[in-house]
């Protein structure tokens, strides 16, 4: 008895341990930073839902900020507690002030951050994909389920595909993402790697 008890104390510890929603498995387990429009500092596992559609874009890319108002009515169809759409834009925390002026030129109402393209690319992969530092390449569309699946999406005008994968999503049918050259309609914008956003950690 006291063998068999053993044994299933020892397949408990070698038991991956569940990671948490929106909790990157590397580096750490650090939670994916944010910075709101007003400068402070809160994590995307403080404003994700169930579901969370991630529009990562920046004041430099054309194609990017011609999908934010469509993006903007979509999550006006959506409780923000089952359904979270945000726009994430990778400019420098220094560019702050020009990304709320575009926000109020174009008068979303969606939640506007700023974040690292590098954490956010990485979103539900495995640690070995945190390895390497990826291609920046935007527009790109996150859709993320409660379990930390992720359908990425490359290029502009995808947000007509959104409302299935959101559905997708809530019945935890969320595919496999397609390989980019199957769903490119525009060449991602190669922004340069001094653009990134630098955030807390």
């Amino acid at each position: 008895m006291l063998q068999l008890v053993a044994v299933a104390a020892l397949a408990l510890l070698a038991a991956p341990t569940p990671a948490a929603p929106f909790a990157l498995h590397g580096d750490a387990g650090r939670t994916v930073a944010l910075v709101a429009r007003d400068g402070t500092k809160t994590k995307l596992s403080e404003v994700a839902a169930p579901v969370t559609v991630i529009a990562v874009w920046s004041t430099g890319c054309g194609p990017c900020i011609e999908d934010l108002p469509d993006l903007d009515q979509l999550a006006r169809n959506y409780n923000k507690k089952d359904v979270a759409i945000m726009a994430v834009a990778i400019d420098p925390t220094e560019k702050l002030a020009d990304v709320n002026a575009l926000v109020e030129k174009l008068h979303l109402k969606l939640p506007i951050y700023l974040g690292d393209y590098q954490d956010l690319v990485i979103i539900g992969e495995p640690p070995t994909a945190q390895k390497t530092r990826h291609l920046l390449q935007i527009p790109l569309t996150l859709v993320i389920d409660a379990k930390l699946k992720t359908y990425r999406m490359l290029g502009s005008g995808q947000d007509s595909l959104l409302p299935r994968l959101i559905k997708q999503a809530r019945e935890g049918k969320l595919p496999d993402s397609p390989p980019p050259p199957s769903f490119l309609k525009k060449a991602p914008l190669s922004v340069p790697e001094e653009s990134l956003t630098s955030h807390p950690d």
